[in-house]
């Protein structure tokens, strides 16, 4: 089944693909959805010209016809693409993940959005200037283009990548959990969630007054810098710390014994050996089963 809508408010459901030939007011077509069939190809879009999002995804699609000028959505997830042609100009959101993609076009210079995780990537190409969001999670990747300051939102989990380039200042989300980082840049000022869990780090720069999360697990911390006054959730599982930051204040126990104050890591560990959460002020720490030396 398939649909169509027209001026954001009529939609039309039809059965066949090839009933697009049929449509009489191609011309008026904003929102074309073909998802979720066995397609093999998709016609000639050409003459809907006035399309802005095409949705493609859960197909057996090997290739794009010529798209529409433009069109600003594209989404052909769970396909075979191993590669993306003749993109759009005016695309502001591209959504290709779970293909078999091992390289990226040239990307729209208007791009807001791309979404490739979950491919065979081993390099991105030059990153467009108004690009905000970007997730290249589960790829090959081993280093990274530089990035511009309109970036917000950094998704680079699952990859192979040794360093990070400068952040944008901008920037509020990083997530680059399992890769081989062994040291981290300077995180931006506007930063609220830090995950870079399964990496090797020993140790974190400084931490950012607005930062929310930090979930640095798994790796070969030995002391934490000092915590953000806003933090609310620290997962540091797994790491080599030996004491806490002297800024944190202990008021509770996930088991509801009240202890105060506490700040001899050793000892609370000693008194609960697993989950130990924390209020900070009005906020919420957890630590999880940390090594001491």
């Amino acid at each position: 089944m398939y649909y169509y809508l027209i001026n954001d408010e009529n939609k039309y459901y039809f059965n066949d693909i090839n009933c697009l030939n049929d449509i009489k007011n191609k011309y008026n077509v904003i929102l074309l959805s073909i998802d979720n069939n066995q397609l093999t190809k998709i016609p000639n879009l050409l003459q809907f010209y006035n399309l802005e999002e095409l949705y493609c995804y859960n197909n057996q699609l090997t290739q794009l016809p010529e798209l529409p000028i433009n069109l600003k959505t594209l989404n052909c997830n769970y396909n075979y693409f191993t590669q993306l042609n003749n993109l759009p100009i005016n695309l502001k959101h591209l959504y290709c993940s779970k293909n078999n993609l091992i390289q990226l076009p040239q990307l729209p210079t208007n791009l807001r959005k791309l979404n490739c995780n979950n491919n065979h990537l081993t390099q991105l190409p030059q990153l467009p200037i108004n690009l905000e969001i970007l997730d290249f999670n589960n790829n090959k990747i081993t280093q990274l283009p530089q990035f511009t300051n309109n970036l917000l939102e950094l998704y680079c989990s699952y990859n192979k990548l040794t360093q990070l380039p400068e952040l944008p200042i901008n920037l509020t989300h990083l997530y680059c959990i399992n890769n081989k980082l062994t040291q981290l840049p300077e995180l931006p000022i506007n930063l609220k969630y830090l995950y870079c869990e399964y990496n090797k780090l020993t140790q974190l720069p400084e931490l950012p007054i607005n930062l929310i999360y930090l979930y640095c697990g798994n790796n070969k911390i030995t002391q934490l810098p000092e915590l953000p006054i806003n933090l609310k959730y620290l997962y540091c599982r797994n790491n080599k710390l030996i004491h806490l930051p002297k800024n944190i204040k202990c008021k509770k126990l996930h088991n509801y014994k009240k202890f105060n104050k506490y700040n001899n890591f050793q000892q609370l560990n000693y008194l609960l050996n697993k989950t130990i959460i924390y209020y900070y002020y009005y906020n919420i720490i957890k630590y999880y089963d940390n090594i001491f030396l």
